[in-house]
């Protein structure tokens, strides 16, 4: 909660907000103790809820803020409950842009709630001075939109922002606060306290009592956004029951800003009116879809003001964050894509079993990986089968369409070739204790030499002169971390950020909290997340630092930059068709251009127009031939011509030896020109799964996730199922257990996850692979645990058909494994599910298969009728018929599999070794 401008004057609100209630005066003083703990120091402000102090909390040893419900609302049992709901629904959120809420208690007769100190003003106190300049407004109504997404990850809606909850910190960043009025939308209904919070804010559904989903804060957000923009709400009409009256009935009053080029106009425009649609239908589906649109503004903006420098190119990618659309292994995010789902494909409907069927490929990937789920590795995980492409809003692509073609006035300053400096200062000891001087060395000394592991960073352990920022830019350093070591209670935190040599931040920050008598394991954390933080510093700035440095021509620099602000960390589907106009108008400005001839190759490759995948890739590949005939030793377009090359060989169908040969020969390039790519470990391990050499391609795997810990969730999972694959399963129990870690983690803290920032596909059906790893290891306990976590994370409305089916499955069989009652309704419900996909079977057959490669480990035995619709031991191909046997050895009927593989005959010799692998498994 915020430390108010005025204690005695409350928070500024809007001129046609409603009253703020005052809160009692004597209720608490200044150095009064509540609950033996928290020591008052003075008023904050007050809310219709009650009053908010600032206190100190004597077992944290910090100030905190403290929220009292008003003492007339004392006896109201159903104000005290909304309080206890405001405690519950609040802790679920952990997100920078959210109000961190600690506990609820009672005492002295009084009701209260714990929560974050948020240092700052209200965007209503900075509003009072008009609008603010159009790239800090973006900014703000950006992480807004940021942290309402995390709020709406874990199924709360808001359903009272405005810009008296929000606040804005010292050091910039937006804060989302005071969800006394927040609910899940599975428990809102139409009713009285559905039109609760301020009217001038609300939706219009919220307005007429309706029920009410992450929508209606979708439109709030577009009011604060209009707001921060103009300086005043785009309905406003000097009252609250005019304005409320122009919400439902007129269209938003069109933006006011004459100083803007047209374009840029009309590309907020097309944003806000999005947000603002009369019918939520018509709105962003999400809050992080809102926020993908105005980071490609943003984008857009910035190469307007910020192109003259390397410096500033830096922050011109990273203005891009993800986009949301729910939370499917198929999803795709990168930039603007959309993952909060976890993030980013849309999850299919329980009636669009086709395409649900179609973005799984075989829960538990068999050996044989498909064509899509190879397209999906190039494209940082993305899976482009049928319907799984997340689907983005007309409005939404006009913006980009806006933004791409504004053009970037200022010249590109062109640098010095030279490696990026990290300056990293000794950390500093904040606790007071000087006993902990020495974890202040031990925690700089454990960064440094995690960091040198980093190739191509010259690592600085000082400057001589150099005591300030200015000294260090002087002299070259391109960025400088600072740390601290703090006590926090009892516990012990080391704290780190890394900064622009302008003084920026950039990254996010580092926090590692434990025990002191763990410091070990601490400091060891610490150096894991300070060389993350670098690894995704490095990839921005090589990528920006070469497409200044790899032209002579201006108007291909420029183009290739703005590609750069609109796409984020990677490109996604809306950016399909304006991408590849920005990359061909570089390149006929320059046909030399290597990085436009490696990121058009990567466009091509992503689909989009009439051509076939097989047209596209071979666009691509000529591409990347024409870059490297002008750079041979280009690591970008070597690792590039790897990862296409081993989607070329799936899209043939019948991978021949001459393919899989030149594919791993091109990897070996990319390999001697980039050794620490973990893009081109990946795709070694699935070349060397293809040809099942599962050894080699589990190292490749642990190596890929060591070099890169933002490609975890391909790494691990692809890991954790070769390793269940092989009966390997101490290794198998560990990687599962990281790999659910990891999902946790992403849907906990949604677009600041290293994932998401670093434009990879978020981990989804973690907990399912879990769980069929703990069946094997005969954990029954945890492994019901693990597949009730999976249900949870099915979307309302319906998920993954085959996911959901298989952790039913294997709930079932624990159940009767441990001779206890199925859960309830389990077996209506994959009752249900399994009709859907035998009519899906009915239509075609091959289906048959997915559902057997689904189930094959959470309840095998549940294998063969599936594989019987699939057409029993007929196969079309060797590689068919190598799946069946494997799925047949799994439910243990070794005659059929062995019947199965008889029917393949070896044409190539990677054949010939994997009926070699199969054999082995089913003759024993």
């Amino acid at each position: 909660m915020a430390d108010s401008e005025d204690l005695d004057g409350g928070i500024p609100t809007a001129p046609n907000a409603p009253a703020i209630l005052g809160a009692p005066r004597l209720s608490l003083v200044a150095e009064q103790v509540l609950a033996n703990r928290y020591v008052i120091r003075g008023r904050i402000g007050a809310g219709g809820m009650g009053s908010v102090w600032r206190v100190f909390d004597r077992e944290l040893e910090e100030e905190i803020a403290l929220k009292v419900i008003l003492a007339e609302r004392g006896e109201d049992r159903t104000a005290i409950e909304r309080f206890r709901r405001e405690v519950k629904i609040a802790r679920r959120i952990s997100h920078a842009g959210v109000c961190r809420v600690f506990d609820y208690g009672e005492a002295d007769g009084l009701h209260f709630l714990t929560m974050e100190l948020v240092e700052g003003k209200t965007l209503r106190a900075h509003l009072a001075g008009g609008a603010f300049p159009l790239e800090r407004a973006l900014d703000i109504a950006r992480q807004v939109a940021e942290g309402v997404s995390a709020a709406h990850a874990q199924g709360v809606i808001h359903r009272d922002l405005k810009p008296e909850n929000v606040i804005l910190r010292e050091d910039g960043r937006a804060v989302v606060v005071d969800f006394g009025l927040a609910r899940s939308p599975a428990t809102e209904h139409s009713s009285i306290a559905a039109v609760a919070g301020t009217p001038t804010y609300m939706s219009p559904e919220q307005l007429r009592g309706e029920a009410l989903d992450v929508r209606s804060d979708v439109f709030a957000m577009g009011l604060i956004t209009a707001e921060l923009l103009t300086g005043r709400s785009p309905f406003d009409q000097g009252s609250s029951a005019a304005t409320t009256s122009a919400i439902l009935r007129d269209p938003p009053r069109p933006l006011e800003m004459p100083s803007l080029p047209r374009s840029t106009v009309s590309a907020l425009e097309a944003v806000i009116q999005r947000a603002l649609a009369k019918s939520a239908v018509d709105r962003f589906a999400s809050a992080t879809e809102l926020a993908s649109a105005l980071s490609l503004v943003q984008g857009g903006v910035a190469s307007l003001a910020s192109l003259t420098s390397v410096g500033s190119l830096t922050s011109v990618g990273g203005a891009v964050v993800s986009a949301s659309a729910s939370a499917s292994a198929s999803a795709s995010v990168r930039g603007v894509d959309a993952r909060s789902e976890p993030e980013g494909g849309r999850h299919p409907t329980k009636s669009s079993t086709k395409r649900a069927l179609s973005g799984v490929g075989g829960l538990l990937r068999d050996r044989r990986l498909q064509a899509a789920l190879a397209i999906g590795a190039i494209m940082g995980g993305t899976a482009l089968v049928a319907g799984a492409v997340r689907r983005y809003d007309t409005a939404n692509t006009q913006a980009v369409s806006a933004v791409a073609t504004v053009p970037a006035d200022a010249p590109v300053e062109v640098p010095e070739t030279k490696t990026p400096t990290l300056l990293v200062q000794p950390f500093q000891n904040l606790s007071a204790d000087p006993a902990w001087e020495s974890l202040c060395s031990s925690a700089t000394e454990s960064i440094r030499a995690g960091l040198r592991k980093l190739p191509d960073t010259r690592l600085l352990d000082a400057i001589p002169g150099a005591e300030t920022m200015a000294d260090a830019r002087r002299r070259g350093v391109t960025w400088v971390m600072t740390g601290s070591v703090q006590r926090l209670g009892s516990a012990l935190r080391f704290a780190a950020q890394i900064r622009a040599s302008s003084g920026q931040a950039v990254g996010e920050p580092i926090e590692v909290d434990g025990n002191p008598s763990e410091a070990a394991a601490l400091l060891g954390r610490l150096r894991e997340r300070a060389l993350d933080e670098l690894r995704l510093l490095r990839q921005e700035h090589d990528r920006e630092q070469r497409a200044v440095l790899e032209t002579q021509s201006e108007t291909a620099r420029k183009k290739l930059l703005q590609y750069y602000a609109m796409v984020g960390p990677a490109p996604g589907s809306e950016h399909l068709h304006v991408g590849k106009r920005l990359l061909d108008e570089a390149i006929e400005a320059d046909g030399s251009y290597v990085g436009a001839l490696v990121e058009r190759a990567y466009l091509q490759a992503r689909g989009g127009g009439a051509a076939t995948l097989k047209e596209r890739l071979a666009g691509g590949l000529a591409d990347i031939d024409r870059a490297l005939a002008v750079e041979p030793t280009s690591g970008a377009a070597l690792v590039m011509r790897c990862r296409l090359l081993q989607v070329a060989l799936e899209a043939e169908g019948d991978p021949t030896d001459v393919g899989i040969a030149r594919a791993m020969d091109a990897c070996g390039a990319a390999l001697q020109a980039d050794p620490s790519s973990a893009q081109v470990r990946l795709v070694l391990a699935r070349l060397y799964d293809r040809t099942c050499r599962d050894d080699q391609a589990m190292a490749s795997l642990e190596k890929a996730n060591e070099l890169d810990r933002s490609q975890g969730g391909r790494s691990l999972k692809h890991l954790g199922e070769l390793a269940l694959q092989n009966d390997k399963l101490q290794l198998a129990d560990r990687v599962t257990r990281d790999l659910v870690e990891l999902q946790e983690e992403e849907r906990r803290v949604g677009a600041r996850s290293l994932s998401q920032r670093a434009g990879v596909p978020t981990t989804s059906d973690a907990h399912l692979l879990r769980a069929a790893v703990l069946l094997r290891l005969g954990r029954l306990a945890e492994a019901r645990t693990a597949l009730e976590r999976q249900l949870e994370l099915v979307p309302p409305g319906g998920g993954d058909t085959l996911t959901e089916a298989s952790a039913l499955r294997g709930l079932l069989r624990v159940a009767a494994q441990a001779k206890e009652a199925p859960p309830a309704g389990a077996s209506a419900r994959l009752g249900a599910l399994e009709a859907e996909l035998r009519a899906a079977v009915a239509k075609e057959p091959r289906v048959g298969l997915d559902v057997a490669s689904a189930y094959r480990w959470t309840d095998p035995e549940a294998v063969v009728p599936w594989l019987e619709h699939a057409g029993g031991a007929v196969a079309a191909t060797c590689d068919e018929a190598l799946k069946r046997a494997i799925f047949y050895e799994a439910a243990g009927r070794r005659r059929e599999a062995q019947q199965v593989l008889e029917r393949c005959k070896p044409q190539h010799r990677w054949e010939e070794s994997c009926v070699g692998w199969v054999r082995a498994r089913v003759g024993r």
